[in-house]
């Protein structure tokens, strides 16, 4: 990318989409500047957005809710902070991505990073990323208002650096190591539901649950994990790459983690919050034969249970889905990303 370029990143994050948007541009915004690439992000009003890129030393810009919201009642405003940028681009829910279709009518260049592929009417941006094991056949979004280039597939995934390494899956552990992380504000309470399920596995056992300070169920998990010494809760966890390798299976939502954990070899039961989640997830494990269990208002507590012990159990079916995952998926999305980038 050119020296002096500059790139805003519009990205949303709370505590009930959680922060996976905001962790993707990171890492992007991040590599930017190790190409010179000078960085900032605009975002919504929200403390657990500011705090957290305050901590990650990212410069950013707020707008207030209200602003965010409608943003096409406030398009000065947006105007105002893109002077001087070179690339826009927007990491955000489909709804709130129409919403920012004025961008269009100023001189900017406008890339997007999309988890569901958004219909392709009145899409107006120059370059769009659908980062997942989905391959697009078309190249570009032909609609009335512009031609999108589309770039699809796992090539486009972004990992951390901390994931960027061979990770050698070992299989000779004496006593399973079960990991659960559903995020770390886990809005929809799924650590609840999978630590209840392993409370009734009849088999020798080691857990670690992640989950943030500000879960909403973290309450009622140290309630059921009191006095259990082989089940601990981490909220602070300072290598989660190496944490997720050194794990037997993992117990998750769905989101960013399914790829972290294809990365580091390591198989996963998920548990999904609606339909869209479950067939993302299902585009996975349909070809490395893992496990997905379903939407989870449909899942009983003794289904979750089966699926971890045979799973556990299955030694070689892990290490069959371990060479798949791995085989599937390497971390050099970000470079690519920002190759395409420099092109615009």
């Amino acid at each position: 990318m050119k020296k002096n370029k500059s790139i805003c990143f519009l990205v949303n994050g709370n505590y009930k989409i959680g922060l996976g948007h905001v962790y993707r541009c990171l890492t992007i915004s991040t590599e930017s500047n190790k190409r010179g690439v000078s960085t900032f992000f605009i975002i919504p009003n929200i403390p657990v957005l500011k705090n957290f890129l305050t901590v990650n030393k990212a410069e950013f810009k707020t707008v207030e809710n209200v602003v965010w919201e409608n943003p096409k009642l406030h398009k000065t405003e947006f105007a105002k902070h893109l002077l001087n940028v070179d690339i826009v681009l927007l990491d955000l829910l489909e709804e709130q991505f129409f919403k920012f279709y004025f961008l269009s009518k100023i001189n900017i260049k406008i890339a997007s990073i999309i988890s569901f592929y958004y219909s392709e009417d009145n899409r107006y941006e120059d370059i769009c990323f659908f980062p997942g094991i989905e391959v697009k056949e078309k190249l570009f979004i032909q609609n009335k208002n512009n031609k999108t280039k589309l770039l699809s597939g796992p090539k486009y995934l972004t990992f951390r650096k901390e994931f960027c390494k061979k990770f050698e899956k070992e299989f000779n552990e004496e006593v399973p190591e079960i990991l659960i992380t559903m995020g770390g504000t886990d809005a929809f309470g799924f650590s609840l539901i999978a630590v209840k399920s392993l409370l009734d596995l009849d088999i020798d056992y080691k857990a670690t649950i992640i989950m943030g300070a500000g879960a909403l169920t973290l309450d009622e998990v140290n309630e059921l994990v009191f006095k259990k010494p082989n089940i601990k809760i981490e909220s602070n966890v300072n290598n989660i790459a190496q944490l997720m390798h050194s794990s037997t299976i993992a117990l998750i939502n769905g989101g960013l983690t399914r790829y972290e954990l294809a990365i580091t070899g390591t198989p996963f039961i998920a548990l999904s919050i609606h339909d869209i989640q479950y067939k993302i997830t299902e585009r996975i494990t349909s070809v490395v034969g893992g496990v997905n269990l379903g939407v989870v208002e449909d899942i009983k507590k003794e289904d979750i249970t089966y699926a971890v012990k045979k799973l556990i159990l299955d030694i070689e079916k892990r290490k069959l889905i371990s060479y798949k995952l791995q085989e599937l998926i390497d971390s050099e999305g970000t470079e690519r990303i920002l190759n395409c980038l420099e092109s615009l």
